[in-house]
């Protein structure tokens, strides 16, 4: 329940301490979101072509993704983005309020799918204004991801080991994740979505026990994730193959005739959703010409690009112009790099080969969505892709966990407590630099809260203290857990 109320407290501070407009394509986004709460799920009317505009491949798959929303004066985003990519500008600009009059705007993701902006769009309609109309949906949004993570807290947790049944996930759930969970924008219920997926495949396949709550959270994590981005279909099939990898095809029929009806009601639950997803893309969603010469061509370039997404997955937030200090980088990395070689240490051959096909997919499937991307103009970021990354700490610290005996009188004990303070310091880091960023710009004072150009509600006192908390319950967790498991051994051997 620590574990929970940490990343509970720690990404509802990033859904008030983040400006409104601050986070990639959030205005996009804010205006669909608009539409779904209204009932309107199929946008047709599309925005008249601008002849003095550059036709460059971003300009010409845009104004195929565009579609026009009638938005109120009241709650018009224009002006969100002032300060966007522009690190030294620190929010203040905000202040000078939106345009007066109702307008026709367009979202470049018109075309998107739209089931899940429903929940955000019909909080948005108590909104008087494009704040807190931003922040309505933003929890809209944070409800759903927050309800996936905790569930995945809950299925991979086991009493009584230390805390390293949790490993994996407290390294899987980076600041790039609470960042895109606390944001108006599908990426942040694809991600926690497809955490809790994969969360609910482990604990079936640990064979422990088959109830109907496990079930049902694999269903609807998975639909979440199907229905939130068109590569949800995706992630969810890589996702059944690393199961499969991990516990074999004899495994899985196991676990599904264990589950029954249970396990039938789940698959027709995903096909459902699979069917929708489908339907919509083939329907709607314009499909990008490619040539496969070009892809590739363009292979080396995308192989340059990957130590950036590999930052962005740990965390660079605003639109992609916020960086956190280079430690939170390395010290993110040492954790990976510790569990992931402990793991393969202790685990069967059939576990390192999953471990290391794991890794090698993670790239190859990031430079393959880049591949395909790429005649849009645009480039793959880690938010594109985080939903099936985040397979990698998972896997290790769920192998780890189950395999740590081997390790005998070199099991590394502290390792869970040491993993929290960690995450604690980089979450809280990351926090930090965001919220200085918009305070004050990136070149502001250090301590900037009384020099502060622009504030969240209540001031900045209660974000930064909820912050703390939830990293303070973080390291709490795992420190209990620790003396929990001394204190059933001193027992066992009394």
């Amino acid at each position: 329940m620590l574990v929970v109320v940490a990343f509970v407290a720690m990404s509802l501070s990033w859904v008030f301490a983040n400006p409104p407009g601050s986070a990639p394509d959030e205005t996009a986004h804010y205006v669909k979101a608009l539409a779904a709460g209204r009932g309107e799920m199929h946008l047709t009317e599309t925005p008249p072509p601008d002849p003095a505009a550059e036709q460059t491949p971003q300009r010409r798959w845009q104004d195929r993704t565009a579609r026009l929303v009638q938005v109120p004066a009241q709650l018009d985003p224009r002006g969100l983005q002032c300060s966007s990519f522009v690190p030294e500008l620190s929010a203040g600009c905000l202040l000078n309020g939106p345009p007066g009059q109702d307008s026709a705007l367009p979202t470049i993701v018109g075309t998107y799918q739209p089931y899940v902006y429903v929940v955000p769009g019909l909080l948005m309609r108590a909104a008087s204004d494009p704040f807190s109309a931003t922040r309505l949906g933003r929890l809209g949004f944070w409800l759903v991801s927050v309800v996936m993570i905790s569930l995945a807290v809950l299925l991979l947790w086991s009493p009584g080991d230390r805390g390293f049944s949790l490993l994996g996930l407290v390294l899987a759930v980076t600041p790039m994740v609470m960042f895109m969970s606390s944001t108006l924008s599908a990426n942040g219920i694809e991600i926690c979505a497809g955490i809790c997926f994969l969360a609910a495949a482990i604990r079936l396949s640990r064979g422990d026990d088959e109830k109907t709550w496990v079930w049902v959270a694999t269903a609807v994590s998975g639909a979440l994730m199907i229905l939130s981005r068109s590569t949800g279909v995706l992630w969810t099939g890589l996702d059944a193959l690393v199961v499969l990898a991990m516990v074999s095809r004899r495994g899985v029929r196991a676990i599904v005739a264990d589950g029954g009806r249970r396990a039938t009601g789940a698959a027709l639950a995903l096909g459902t959703a699979a069917v929708a997803s489908v339907g919509w893309e083939l329907a709607v969603q314009p499909r990008p010409q490619r040539s496969i010469t070009a892809a590739v061509r363009s292979v080396p370039s995308e192989l340059r690009d990957l130590p950036e997404i590999y930052r962005q997955g740990i965390g660079v937030f605003g639109w992609l112009d916020t960086y956190l200090h280079p430690a939170g980088y390395w010290l993110w990395t040492g954790l990976l790099v510790v569990v992931v070689a402990l793991a393969l240490l202790v685990a069967r051959r059939r576990q390192r080969w999953v471990l290391g096909g794991l890794m090698a997919a993670v790239v190859v499937v990031t430079v393959g969505l880049a591949l395909l991307n790429r005649p849009t103009g645009f480039g793959v970021q880690a938010r594109y892709v985080l939903a099936f990354v985040v397979a990698l700490p998972l896997v290790a610290g769920e192998t780890l966990f189950a395999r740590r005996s081997r390790l005998g009188e070199l099991e590394p004990r502290s390792l869970p407590l040491l993993a929290a303070i960690v995450m604690a310091l980089i979450q809280v880091g990351a926090w930090y630099v965001n919220a200085r960023r918009y305070a004050v710009g990136v070149g502001g004072p250090r301590l900037f809260f009384a020099d502060a150009e622009w504030r969240p509600p209540l001031g900045w006192a209660p974000w930064l203290a909820l912050t703390l908390f939830g990293a303070a319950a973080l390291v709490a967790a795992a420190a209990l857990a620790g003396r929990r498991s001394s204190s059933s051994g001193a027992m066992l051997e009394t």
